[in-house]
């Protein structure tokens, strides 16, 4: 269980240094906050498990909490975290980009979340939801929980602001922001920014969960530096409400994808409607 708030995290030096032309990085892993794998507390020190070698985690706890944060880094994520459990990452200023040569295409290069926490709908019929039927009703499942079957595996990322500064470090990449999810994933009233001379990335975000929501967002990027504002896919899919300057891909079997407003359609009009019907 993972408590990150109120932090400054800034790497300002390649803005600090006197130079005339931008300059390689050093190799190494760079970023702001990494975390490599987050999940709840398991339950330890019973007699019950000690015959079984997995990891058993205490359900209604968080894995993450990330909240209140300034990050900025001239290399690697601002923010990448992988794990299982619920993530909550609330009214952080992320950024990513600055005068050092970026290097690879790295899948997104501001914030990277992975969550492979197990859907309450998928495991509810195989083992209970929570200690409250006591420790031996766990003990006599067959098979007992695995270390990927989290309580949950929901993400919510809201009231962030993810900067990506492209322009001077030409570094390219898949996405600014990926955040992927096997449970629920709610991604709302974040504001999406991206800079770049050039193409800088396909996608400004990329959204992929069971279930997601993705409303009140901005998307905002420079002229001709993505493809796609972003793409949102899943089974059940609500992104509705938000504001863009490229369109918004909208996949799923049962989703809702409207009202959206893109600012490139004032140019090309119904071009967003069009890109999504094919």
């Amino acid at each position: 269980m993972i408590e990150i708030s109120r932090n400054q995290i800034l790497e300002t030096r390649d803005w600090t240094e006197s130079i005339n032309q931008p300059i390689a990085n050093s190799g190494g892993i760079h970023g702001g906050i990494l975390i490599g794998v987050a999940t709840p507390p398991s339950v330890t020190n019973t007699a019950s498990f000690k015959s079984s070698s997995r990891t058993i985690f205490e359900p209604g706890l968080p894995a993450l909490r990330v909240e209140e944060n300034v990050v900025r880094v001239a290399l690697g994520q601002a923010f990448a975290a992988i794990g299982f459990g619920p993530f909550a990452i609330a009214n952080n200023h992320f950024t990513c980009g600055g005068t050092i040569l970026g290097r690879g295409t790295p899948i997104a290069q501001t914030v990277l979340i992975l969550n492979l926490g197990t859907a309450i709908e998928a495991v509810a019929t195989t083992r209970p939801s929570g200690l409250n039927r006591g420790l031996a009703d766990y003990a006599a499942m067959a098979p007992p929980p695995t270390f990927s079957a989290a309580s949950s595996g929901t993400v919510l990322f809201t009231n962030n602001i993810c900067q990506l500064e492209a322009r001077l470090d030409r570094q390219r990449s898949l996405t600014s922001v990926t955040i992927i999810s096997t449970d629920n994933l709610i991604f709302s009233n974040n504001e999406l920014w991206l800079e770049s001379a050039t193409f800088g990335a396909f996608f400004d975000a990329l959204l992929a969960a069971g279930t997601l929501t993705a409303t009140g967002n901005r998307f905002q990027e420079s002229a001709a530096s993505v493809l796609l504002s972003g793409i949102t896919v899943a089974p059940f899919n609500i992104t509705t409400q938000n504001i863009s300057t490229f369109c918004l891909l909208v996949e799923g079997a049962k989703k809702v994808d409207a009202p959206n407003l893109a600012i490139i359609d004032s140019f090309f009009p119904d071009l967003c409607a069009r890109l999504q019907k094919q």
